[in-house]
C-alpha cells in the first residue's frame, strides 16, 4: 500500500512539474521572508 502511494505521488509530480516547482518556490520565499522577519526583530529589540 505504501509503495503504491509513493508511486502515485511521484507520477503526479512528474505530470505537473511546473505547478510543483511553483509551490516549492512559494514555500521557500515564505520561509525566507519569515526568517528575515525573525532575524530583524531580535536586532530591533536590543
Amino acid at each position: 500500500m505504501k509503495k503504491s502511494l509513493w508511486k502515485n505521488n511521484f507520477k503526479e509530480i512528474v505530470k505537473t512539474k511546473r505547478r510543483f516547482i511553483s509551490i516549492l518556490i512559494m514555500a521557500f520565499l515564505g520561509v525566507g521572508f519569515f526568517s528575515g522577519l525573525v532575524a530583524t526583530r531580535t536586532r530591533h529589540e536590543r
